[in-house]
């Protein structure tokens, strides 16, 4: 370190540690608020793949609208969107404030 830098480290390290930590909390919350976004809309994507593939199983084609009258459909389609659901609970469990 120079001589010049040296008072000035000095002089200022509790303002430094105080700019340090602010910094470090606004980066945690912002990296939390990302890794949240990116959980939930892996929940999404996952659905819909599961979705658009019972579509294309009953070659209707991807984003279908899937009749609830057929008792498969109808288990299928509450299954998977338990599982988003719980998916993405977990997701602000894990990466949510509170």
């Amino acid at each position: 370190m120079s001589k010049e830098s040296h008072p000035f480290l000095v002089a200022n390290w509790f303002k430094l540690f105080i700019v340090a930590i602010i910094l470090l909390v606004i980066s945690t919350y912002f990296y939390r608020e990302y890794k949240l976004d990116e959980c939930i809309t892996f929940a999404e994507a996952e659905y819909s793949g599961k979705r658009d593939a019972l579509c294309i199983a009953e070659k209707k084609g991807g984003n279908c609208e899937l009749s609830l009258k057929n008792t498969m459909n109808f288990v299928y389609m509450a299954g998977m969107t338990s599982a988003r659901d719980k998916a993405i609970q977990e997701c602000y469990l894990r990466y949510g404030f509170k």
